[in-house]
């Protein structure tokens, strides 16, 4: 009974995962049209997006530090957390008409990402030793369902509500 719990917890990193990256997807899909809205200039359109990496640079470290000291649960927690804060500020952000707002919305999505990275680490901890390689192998492999996900919502939700890509 204890294995089918550990693998349970395989399922939702799993789904997490293609949550993540799913996200992700839609984000790097559509930024580069929303910076060029947002902008002040043409040049800075893809700003939005180079902030991205950078959010993830600034937080995987601290990320695995967190995730060391709280837990994992709590952890990813933490991320999401920040996830959702990115898409709640970057929705602000485009109904506003706001390009810093956007741009730091962006680096929250790359926070995100930093937490995200670690997922595949959880299934390879949730399962005993022999089935390490198949727990890693099954959570990014929601990366896959992400890519057809992914860009599927970004063009199906771009003109949802009155102002494109809220």
């Amino acid at each position: 009974m204890k294995t089918i719990t550990k693998w349970n917890n395989v399922v939702l990193l799993f789904i997490a995962q293609a949550l993540f990256q799913s996200g992700t997807i839609l984000v790097m899909t559509l930024s580069a049209m929303v910076g060029l809205k947002l902008a002040p200039e043409e040049s800075l359109s893809t700003l939005p997006i180079a902030m991205i990496s950078v959010g993830t640079a600034f937080t995987m470290v601290p990320a695995s530090f967190i995730i060391r000291k709280v837990g994992q649960r709590k952890g990813f927690l933490v991320g999401t957390i920040l996830g959702i804060s990115s898409g709640l500020l970057s929705f602000y952000a485009i109904l506003s008409s706001s390009f810093i707002a956007f741009i730091i919305g962006n680096m929250l999505v790359g926070a995100h990402q930093g937490f995200a990275q670690y997922y595949r680490f959880a299934a390879a901890d949730a399962v005993p030793v022999y089935h390490k390689g198949k727990a890693i192998s099954f959570v990014i492999a929601g990366g896959v369902a992400a890519a057809f996900a992914g860009p599927n919502l970004a063009k199906l939700t771009q003109n949802l509500g009155a102002t494109p890509y809220a």
